[in-house]
């Protein structure tokens, strides 16, 4: 089998075969890092360029994984013709290679790299053993173009299976995913102001020397009227003093009682999921509900996009799921007909809780997504809101229309209330929670008055020039749809 040769070196066959065990189980975020990994520690050797090889090559083929053809930006593509061009003597990288330039740069009418034309013109599907056809046929679904179809034949001559495994509704998590998800999302509080005990100490050993200090006979005088004033004084000043010691030291006092209760709050949430299991599990549910939808609107996923009736592949947009939630809270909203200008109003909080990674994007513990089936005639929805901790699906809906019903798409901007309710709970990298000063949604609009929308970004009142936006690549989704959906709008009116 290719790629099944040994490195020397244990630690890096580790390595290797983490990398292709998280290819196998479709993680494909950690096959990349840990097979780079892998690639930074393999010394490069003649005998060692076959593993080398191999290793970009299944690289490149975990970055054309983990997103939808038309939905590539730039920055992923270029990264994979690098990986192929550097195991360009693999006739894997040659197929693959064919496959990019037929998905990507002939879609967009767009230059193919130097030297990159030259490797997909070597490619040769039948020359490809069958573990390599299993593996694309595997990972690679929803592809298209003259080098697809004769992976499929191949695929089809050697008896490999194509389609998915059936949809189970029943499906459910462990123990373990439950637990770290909640704890990813648990709101910790605040930190505490530190204790002033420095303080205290200050002001309650001045305000006792000031009231000893009379005492002491320092300021007798033989006038009665010079040492009184100076008396009084310094005992009112002792009482400020000590008045001020006490509140600071009961103030300290309840920091710390803060601070413990913060730290074991902190502690609570240990461990919890990292970003990468994070976005590893929303892959696993976006492939889940994909192939829910396609038996909703009775399409067969298991074929390729020709035998579906399928344009391209089904295109996935992400959001944060705005189901209300048992719990409510007053809110003060403004209010004409009201004497003071405001009315309370009980608003339900919604489901969802969302937090601020360490790279700057937002993840949730419940989502939206939107699946969009773009065929010849309609375009085919299927909406599904999904609980990360128990992959719960919590609805869902279905439904489909004509090219021509679509009126406009759009990205808005969505202020907090504004009619649209309580928005979800943030989390900032801290565990603290933040206010929500608006969204970002993405908006299609049909004619008859039926609004498909979808939150993808957020707003921090306390960061507004920025936003947060989901960790899925949404705008490059919205970019496919809409020059799909006009193109063919445009072409019926034509």
């Amino acid at each position: 089998m290719p790629g099944s040769e040994e490195p020397a070196d244990g630690r890096q066959w580790t390595l290797y075969n983490s990398g292709r065990r998280s290819l196998r189980e479709r993680l494909y975020r950690e096959a990349e890092e840990t097979l780079s990994q892998f690639l930074s520690r393999e010394p490069r050797t003649d005998k060692s360029a076959p593993r080398r090889a191999r290793a970009h090559a299944l690289i490149a083929l975990a970055i054309l994984a983990r997103t939808p053809p038309l939905s590539r930006s730039t920055r992923e593509v270029g990264h994979v013709v690098s990986r192929l061009q550097n195991a360009r003597k693999l006739p894997l990288a040659q197929v693959m290679a064919s496959l990019v330039i037929e998905t990507f740069y002939e879609t967009d009418a767009w230059n193919v790299p130097e030297g990159f034309r030259s490797l997909a013109e070597d490619a040769d599907v039948e020359a490809l053993p069958g573990p390599d056809i299993e593996l694309l046929i595997r990972h690679l679904p929803g592809m298209f173009g003259k080098t697809w179809e004769r992976i499929r034949r191949q695929a089809g001559l050697l008896g490999l299976g194509e389609r998915p495994p059936p949809f189970v509704e029943t499906e459910l998590v462990d123990e373990r995913r439950k637990k770290l998800v909640r704890r990813y999302f648990a709101e910790i509080p605040r930190k505490p102001e530190d204790p002033q005990w420095t303080l205290v100490a200050w002001l309650l050993s001045i305000g006792v020397l000031a009231g000893v200090l009379p005492c002491g006979g320092l300021y007798v005088t033989t006038r009665w009227y010079v040492g009184l004033p100076i008396v009084l004084g310094l005992y009112l000043l002792a009482a400020v003093l000590l008045f001020f010691g006490i509140v600071t030291a009961r103030e300290s006092r309840e920091s710390q009682k803060k601070i413990r209760v913060r730290a074991a709050a902190i502690a609570a949430t240990q461990p919890q999921a990292s970003e990468t299991e994070l976005d590893a599990w929303l892959e696993m549910e976006v492939s889940r509900v994909t192939r829910l939808g396609a038996e909703r609107h009775r399409l067969d996923s298991g074929v390729g996009l020709k035998d579906a009736g399928l344009l391209m592949a089904p295109q996935v947009i992400v959001g944060v799921s705005k189901l209300a939630g048992p719990y409510s809270v007053e809110r003060r909203e403004p209010d004409a007909n009201s004497a003071s200008g405001l009315r309370t109003v009980m608003r339900k909080l919604p489901l969802a809780k969302t937090r601020i990674g360490d790279d700057g994007k937002v993840r949730a513990s419940h989502y939206q997504i939107l699946v969009m089936y773009l065929t010849e005639r309609r375009v085919g929805v299927f909406e599904c809101d999904v609980d990360m901790a128990t992959r719960e699906l919590l609805a869902e809906s279905t439904h489909s229309f004509s090219y021509d019903d679509v009126v406009t798409m759009s990205s808005q901007k969505i202020a907090a209330g504004g009619g649209q309710g309580n928005l979800h709970v943030l989390i900032d990298r801290h565990h603290n929670s933040a206010t929500i000063s608006g969204e970002h949604r993405f908006v299609m609009s049909l004619v008859n008055g039926h609004r498909i929308e979808v939150s993808t970004a957020v707003h921090n009142a306390t960061a507004s020039d920025s936003s947060s936006v989901i960790a899925w690549p949404n705008d490059q989704v919205q970019r496919s749809i809409e020059r799909m959906v006009w193109a063919l709008k445009d072409s019926r009116v034509a």
